[in-house]
């Protein structure tokens, strides 16, 4: 005994494959992942810029601390310079008598401020990092 198939009410049902809308929604998706990862691969990319950027900018900052010698006289002293790869270095020293335990004294050793800048130009915006120290040295 032979069993007859019934025949199908829609001709392609029973073939194999995908629908034009399953394409689409599929490739919707996929495009939409695609973006996500390209966003964050540009992000961490620009985010190593900027950590290298502040990176030179503190090893800057560092070695101009490390340059001012400390047995100068204490006096008012501002300085700025451009320095290659688009920084700009501010070194200000001015003495700080409001930090003196007695003002009217003279003091063998005598407080001032070291303050250092460094900015640069990131885009539209500039950015900047600085430092500032107490340091003693010989009264004015």
């Amino acid at each position: 005994m032979s069993r007859s198939k019934r025949p199908s009410r829609h001709p392609r049902a029973d073939a194999a494959g995908f629908t034009l809308i399953e394409v689409v929604v599929a490739l919707a998706i996929a495009a939409l992942a695609l973006v996500a990862i390209d966003r964050l691969l540009s992000t961490g990319t620009q985010s190593d810029i900027v950590s290298e950027r502040y990176g030179r900018a503190l090893m800057i900052a560092q070695s101009a601390l490390e340059a001012l010698n400390s047995r100068a006289p204490v006096a008012n002293y501002a300085e700025q310079r451009d320095l290659p790869g688009g920084y700009r270095r501010t070194v200000a020293i001015r003495p700080r008598p409001d930090l003196l335990t007695h003002p009217g004294s003279s003091p063998v050793a005598f407080p001032y401020q070291v303050s250092i800048k460094v900015s640069w130009a990131a885009g539209r915006r500039t950015r900047s990092l600085s430092l500032s120290e107490i340091r003693t040295g010989l009264p004015p």
